[in-house]
């Protein structure tokens, strides 16, 4: 057997916080309720709420989430 060939991937640099009224306008952007819009990203509405009110910030996979959304929107819809 031959060993696996070397590769290399380029990672996208981390994703810097997005502010409340940021996230509103990705979910307008959508055209969806705030409802709508937890179930695209697979978290409860409470927390979607909350991230557009300030109250709470996203962080990790939801973070990165959001930032596919607000760049490519589509792809949520095609999920």
């Amino acid at each position: 057997r031959q060993p696996a060939p070397e590769r290399t991937m380029k990672l996208p640099p981390p994703v810097k916080p997005i502010p409340a009224k940021q996230i509103r306008a990705i979910r307008l952007g959508l055209g969806c309720t705030q409802t709508e819009f937890a179930v695209l990203l697979n978290v409860p509405a409470v927390t979607a709420i909350s991230w557009e009110n300030g109250t709470r910030k996203p962080s990790g996979a939801a973070l990165r989430l959001l930032a596919v959304a607000r760049h490519h929107p589509e792809a949520l819809h095609a999920a």
